[in-house]
């Protein structure tokens, strides 16, 4: 009964009863169309996609590999080649698929085709029980070689570049094709193909051993990086290279690799007749390299210094650009790789030729100073660096116009009220003077608001018209400090002030007073209260509140002056320092000129609806 034969393909039934399908159902119970969009979504929509264009782009079906069909009165049901059958079905009439995305592909894969190849296709005719075991021995695995072994990875590559095709292991490819692999290459001990893959991806295996697939070497270093693998397994005795080193999936996982390539540089040093010491260089590229800046050291394995001289070794210098050079070219900016070799045995090291940096000096934020108050111009400034980045502070040369009262470096009390710009000089690498200037303002009453006479509580004001009113907790802590001596309870007061401060913070932002983004942050509290405060905060309050803020320009240099980054520190030490490391005039200074004025402020903002 058994006959291949072309038949037409609307006199092919698919099989409900598939196995593919799932369905334990008779045929009568589901119609064709709907037997083909539940194999849509067995299936998947791109796996269908995939073979509906794979028949389009070669006009028909596998020739050697012909769907099965066993007859039914006047038609065939399919029971081998579902899938096939059903794409020739849509080919010939997308407007089966209910899946809207999948119909708009396949619509506009067909459009534009010929598709006169769906009306007939080649089937092998059978009768039931034949159909079967047919099916079975297709589609259910490889039993014992009865049925159809499925190609390993190595294998599937090898036919996919004889057709050109992208390979799904390509680095293994290579490796397999520069070693002369074949199937019997691999055995229990070495790395599988699929593993080789994803082994030789990790940058820090290749970089390591100096792993570059286009060198003339490759073969010779992937070589000997599978031997040293297979060492270490029988060293460490795991089962699978891919979970030793964490390879299964896209991620790099470093660690496995590295103590993998510092066993095999152990390996190797236990094996070398020599030790090599040399230290690695940094020079800026105005500098001369001489290789005396190694102080290349060599001792033999009973750790005996051996004497030699230059002509004894052959150097190697490796551009950042991986261009072999006879010397170190100071205008290629990077890291040079330094290869050393004595008496057989080689050590590398490193010179990493780097570009000028720009001379920089920086200023601190505070700007503004009290009038009568001495400025040590030179704290001014937080760093001072030339064009190799070394410190160069101490040697600043400051100058001010000829009207300044200056002595060395300080700016007097003498000074009147007024704006000062300040030169500051240090002479560069090149021998050429490198300078910038500071703008800073002398001010009258730069702290309106603090007490005049220093036996007052710390927290008070001499404002009669505004007391510090923050929260029943935060005035209560605040009245308990007040009635503490300054002088014999500082430590208690340091670490109180910066607690008052942070929930006073806390207060304008549960009251929607200010918005800050980093509570935690006290620094980016400051900051933040600090800008919220001069954005209008402080023209609103002034206008509002002219007996407690009398002068707006005042104010406005009060917040200028604060300096976040300096009053945060300051309030950390205090708080987690011993006493001994806080001095107490500038504890008093902070309270009464910073933190009293901030509270004040926010005591006013408080009583605002």
């Amino acid at each position: 009964m058994a006959d291949a034969k072309s038949l037409f393909i609307d006199k092919l039934v698919i099989w409900s009863d598939n196995p593919r399908h799932g369905l334990q159902v008779k045929t009568n119970e589901f119609s064709e169309t709907d037997i083909i969009n539940i194999l849509i979504d067995v299936v998947g929509e791109d796996k269908m996609y995939n073979l509906i264009n794979d028949i389009v782009e070669t006009k028909g079906l596998l020739p050697n590999l012909l769907p099965v069909v066993v007859p039914c009165k006047d038609k065939y049901h399919v029971y081998d080649g579902n899938r096939r059958i059903s794409a020739l079905k849509i080919i010939k009439n997308p407007s089966i698929i209910e899946n809207e995305q999948l119909l708009k592909r396949v619509s506009k894969l067909v459009e534009n085709n010929d598709t006169t190849f769906a009306e007939k296709v080649s089937v092998y005719i059978t009768e039931e029980n034949e159909a079967l075991e047919i099916m079975d021995k297709m589609h259910s695995g490889e039993q014992n070689g009865v049925g159809m072994i499925s190609w390993e990875p190595y294998q599937r590559d090898i036919s996919l570049s004889k057709r050109n095709k992208q390979l799904q292991y390509p680095i293994a490819f290579k490796i397999c094709q520069a070693l002369n692999y074949d199937m019997k290459s691999f055995t229990k001990d070495t790395p599988t193909y699929t593993d080789l893959d994803r082994l030789f991806k990790v940058k820090t295996l290749t970089e390591h051993f100096d792993i570059d697939i286009k060198n003339s070497d490759f073969s010779k270093k992937v070589k000997n990086v599978i031997h040293w693998l297979e060492e270490y397994k029988k060293v460490e005795g795991f089962n699978s290279y891919s979970r030793q080193f964490n390879i299964t999936g896209d991620k790099e996982f470093n660690g496995p690799i590295s103590k993998f390539c510092d066993w095999v540089d152990e390996q190797k040093q236990n094996m070398k007749k020599y030790k090599f010491q040399a230290n690695e260089i940094s020079i800026f590229c105005d500098e001369k390299f001489s290789f005396a800046k190694f102080n290349l050291k060599i001792y033999n394995n009973d750790n005996n210094k051996i004497t030699f001289e230059k002509k004894d070794l052959s150097v190697e210098y490796i551009s950042p650009k991986g261009i072999l050079s006879s010397d170190i070219d100071l205008n290629q900016i990077g890291i040079w790789t330094v290869k050393i070799t004595y008496d057989g045995e080689q050590c590398k090291t490193t010179v990493n030729v780097r570009e000028l940096l720009k001379p920089r000096i920086d200023f601190c934020e505070q700007k503004i100073y009290a009038l009568g108050n001495t400025v040590d111009l030179r704290d001014l400034v937080i760093r001072a660096t030339d064009s190799h980045g070394k410190d160069q502070k101490r040697n600043l040369v400051i100058e001010g116009h000829s009207n300044y009262k200056m002595k060395k470096d300080m700016l007097t009390g003498e000074n009147s009220k007024g704006d000062y710009t300040i030169k500051y000089t240090f002479t560069d690498i090149d021998s050429c003077p490198f300078s910038r200037t500071n703008d800073i303002k002398i001010v009258d009453k730069l702290y309106p608001l603090l007490p005049e006479n220093r036996d007052t509580p710390i927290y008070s004001t001499r404002n009669s018209y505004c007391d510090i009113d923050i929260s029943p907790f935060i005035n209560e802590l605040i009245r308990e400090i007040n009635e503490l001596d300054f002088n014999q309870n500082v430590n208690i007061i340091a670490t109180s002030t910066r607690t008052i401060l942070e929930l006073t913070f806390d207060e304008l932002y549960m009251n929607k007073k200010v918005t800050f983004k980093e509570l935690n942050n006290l620094k980016t509290s400051i900051d933040e209260f600090k800008t919220h405060m001069l954005n209008g905060e402080v023209k609103t309050l002034c206008q509002k509140y002219n007996q407690i803020f009398t002068s707006y320009k005042n104010e406005i240099n009060f917040f200028k002056t604060i300096d976040a980054d300096r009053l945060a520190s300051f309030l950390h030490l205090a708080a987690h320092k011993s006493c001994s490391r806080i001095e107490t005039t500038e504890l008093s200074e902070v309270i009464t000129k910073k933190i009293v004025p901030i509270l004040i402020y926010a005591s006013v903002m408080l009583k605002e609806k």
